[in-house]
């Protein structure tokens, strides 16, 4: 199932993160919370990753107990692969396409 980048439709500022198999299932997946039209998106490719980090180390998200981690809000820097970064402010372009 695809990856997918969102930012805010217009713009350079990054929104998130979805996996879903086609643009109605990301779209159903993003009405959940805010207005799919506000937003484009790319599949991204493989070799992409995002670490988040928070003071310097790796944040502490434990999975299914969130009162033994650190909350996500916590994240003060992230990191991203060579290809990632260099698609989001290097040389090489992204296609953004409209959700809806």
């Amino acid at each position: 199932m695809p990856a997918c980048m969102l930012r805010y439709a217009g713009t350079n500022v990054l929104a998130g993160l979805y996996s879903a198999p086609n643009r109605v299932e990301l779209a159903i997946l993003i009405n959940e919370r805010n207005n799919p039209s506000e937003y484009e998106y790319v599949v991204i490719p493989e070799g992409y990753g995002i670490e988040f980090y928070t003071e310097g180390r790796p944040l502490n998200l434990v999975i299914g107990d969130f009162e033994a981690g650190e909350p996500l809000e916590a994240a003060d820097s992230i990191y991203v692969t060579e290809d990632l970064y260099d698609y989001l402010w290097g040389d090489r372009k992204l296609t953004w396409m409209p959700i809806l």
